[in-house]
């Protein structure tokens, strides 16, 4: 079931820079006035425009978009449920070796204090697990340069990608640095050969792997990102489980699929989208066939519980949100056989 969440703070490398040199000769006490008056103004830009993106209904029609590709026919609805889904399996109780996958993307700015509340979130999950717990993040970290405000903490931003152990699970975090643009995602780049290696080292019954932009997205903003398909391509060959993505501002749970779009309840990857660690606010809809529900109103974590073959995911609100989404599901095979 769903809710609303914040996050990390960053620092403003240079607020009201365009104040410095206002080219006309303006007494001192005016410049006092004129300073705080700009200052208030564009807070109430941002404020307006914020506040349009919250209220907005996450069922309008999306705009037109030519960058914004879906590989299915919309259903305009808020929390769709497409027939030819099965249902859910109930949540299995958790167990004391348990493992803890929390986090959210698209976190921090220095416009606004949500990702505050995020972080209280984190503190709670966190204090309450029995086992181990590891805190994610699926991009746009730190807004506007992540790997600029984090320095060498970051790793080297000409790479960024790489791969751990959690539980019985095995764990992907990939690079989609300026869209692929910066660092190449194509099927025969550096990273999707790493990735291909990867897989083949680590042949574990459940596997997940995090990144920033979605190859399948409801979004009014963003949309479906086709240049991430290679990665999909790798994880679904090699029976891999679960994909979480950020940079569209909402949260989206879609059904598993394959690379194509395609339903494939027993193969398929099951897509998060969880941008939703207190930047922003984009409206969500209409829905791609295999969306199974949406927010565009809720900051929050998403909380997956990874047990040894299965796993559980909980969407937690912060204290202003009501949105809510729980659920579990299991892991399979590759569809080429083990």
């Amino acid at each position: 079931m769903p809710r609303r969440g914040s996050w990390v703070r960053i620092p403003s490398s240079a607020p009201f820079a365009f104040l410095g040199n206002l080219g006309v000769p303006l007494m001192l006490g005016w410049k006092l006035l004129a300073i705080p008056g700009v200052v208030l103004f564009a807070g109430l830009l941002y404020f307006t425009y914020d506040t349009f993106l919250e209220t907005s209904s996450s069922e309008e029609q999306a705009a037109d978009d030519p960058t914004t590709t879906s590989s299915a026919t919309p259903v305009r609805t808020r929390s769709p449920t497409p027939g030819s889904t099965a249902p859910l399996t109930p949540s299995p109780a958790p167990t004391a070796g348990d493992a803890v996958l929390v986090g959210a993307g698209d976190i921090s700015s220095c416009t606004q204090t949500n990702d505050d509340r995020t972080a209280h979130l984190l503190d709670s999950v966190i204090a309450s697990a029995n086992g181990e717990v590891i805190v994610f993040t699926a991009g746009d970290n730190a807004y506007e340069y992540y790997f600029s405000y984090f320095g060498v903490a970051a790793g080297d931003p000409g790479q960024g990608y790489y791969s751990y152990e959690l539980g019985a699970w095995h764990i992907i975090v990939l690079n989609t640095s300026n869209h692929c643009q910066l660092l190449l995602c194509d099927g025969g780049s550096p990273q999707v050969s790493w990735l291909r290696a990867d897989l083949e080292a680590h042949p574990n019954f459940c596997t997940l792997a995090i990144w920033h932009d979605p190859l399948f997205s409801s979004g009014r903003v963003h949309g479906s990102s086709q240049y991430v398909q290679p990665f999909w391509d790798a994880l679904y060959a090699s029976g891999a489980d679960v994909v979480v993505n950020g940079h569209e501002h909402n949260y989206e749970r879609l059904a598993p699929q394959t690379p194509l779009g395609a339903l494939d309840p027993e193969h398929g990857i099951r897509e998060f989208i969880v941008g939703t660690g207190g930047e922003s606010h984009y409206r969500a809809g209409p829905f791609l066939s295999n969306s199974e529900i949406g927010d565009g109103n809720s900051f929050g974590v998403l909380k997956l519980t990874l047990h040894p073959a299965s796993y559980s995911w909980e969407f937690i609100p912060d204290e202003f949100g009501e949105f809510q989404d729980e659920g579990s599901g299991n892991c399979h095979d590759s569809p080429l056989g083990s």
